[in-house]
């Protein structure tokens, strides 16, 4: 059932934002992206897609430890210098921010995500530290800030999947290859085999032929991509924080 959640997602966001609503459906037949998105995720839910990217807990009082990690491996956790770890997920997020930005993203896509339980029911990518100080937080991932957090936050618990990544930045270069796979598919039968069959050119089949290794090279990266990477986690308190008193 695609139409209860849609209307459910349509009358959220019209709650929200009721011009960008519109552009969610703007000839009211065919969805943008959002749109698409929110279709394609209740499609995975009856496929049983599994909700969790994944769950880490660590508790950084006293020595610090790994309280469980689902679907991810963690290593060399320390803290010296802040909080630091090594983290090895067993699969890639979906890269919502990065497809806010795109050219056919935009604004509709991000209200479209906040107004259904996509995150929840698709992308929950789980960090969460207990045992801090008081105080606001820088958590680096890689060496490059993801964003500022407080003690509160952080044992709640962040979804790192609604963020822009190192794995969301790799998720979205795979989903450009699946686009490219898609489209070079799409072209070789719209523009190639289906107009110029019944004219047996002597081109026709090498052209395919070429179009078909390049599908096939696509795919093969596109498979290479989509393996995650182990990347370097740390927080540390911010300067002027409580947080970063001795």
């Amino acid at each position: 059932d695609l139409n209860t959640p849609m209307v459910q997602m349509l009358r959220q966001a019209n709650a929200l934002d009721p011009e960008t609503a519109k552009q969610i459906i703007p000839d009211h037949v065919h969805p943008s992206f959002g749109g698409h998105l929110i279709m394609a995720s209740e499609i995975l839910k009856a496929w049983y897609a599994r909700p969790v990217v994944s769950s880490v807990v660590l508790d950084a009082r006293a020595k610090p430890r790994v309280e469980s990690a689902q679907f991810a491996k963690v290593s060399e956790l320390s803290d010296t210098g802040g909080l630091t770890w090594t983290e090895l997920d067993a699969s890639l997020p979906l890269p919502f921010q990065q497809w806010q930005n795109m050219w056919g993203g935009g604004a509709p896509v991000g209200l479209a995500i906040r107004s259904s339980e996509a995150p929840v029911s698709l992308n929950q990518q789980i960090l969460k530290v207990r045992g801090l100080k008081p105080g606001a937080y820088s958590l680096k991932i890689d060496g490059s800030s993801i964003g500022a957090f407080n003690d509160d936050e952080l044992s709640t618990g962040i979804n790192l999947a609604l963020l822009k990544t190192p794995a969301t930045d790799q998720a979205m270069k795979v989903y450009q290859l699946a686009i490219s796979h898609e489209e070079i598919h799409f072209d070789r039968w719209r523009n190639i085999q289906v107009p110029l069959g019944e004219y047996h050119l002597a081109q026709t089949n090498p052209a395919t032929d070429s179009l078909d290794a390049l599908d096939d090279a696509v795919a093969s990266k596109m498979r290479d991509a989509a393996r995650p990477v182990p990347h370097h986690f740390e927080i540390v308190p911010i300067s002027g924080s409580p947080a970063a008193a001795k």
